[in-house]
């Protein structure tokens, strides 16, 4: 999820090149919404959830 509230699947990174890289902040990430994909900037990434992190909780 992204600080925008775009939530999506990361399908590919490319990592700024160089020496002054600002700790990978500006590395560029393509994410797939629905069908459409968006390139933003690692650094406004909010939140990851990865698909072995959930949890089944069963309410009742």
């Amino acid at each position: 999820m992204t600080n925008g509230g775009l939530v999506g699947e990361v399908v590919f990174i490319k990592e700024k090149g160089g020496e002054d890289k600002a700790g990978g902040m500006e590395d560029r990430v393509t994410i797939k919404s629905g069908e459409t994909r968006v390139i933003i900037e690692r650094g406004r990434i909010a939140r990851i959830n990865r698909p072995g992190a959930v949890s089944n909780v069963a309410g009742g």
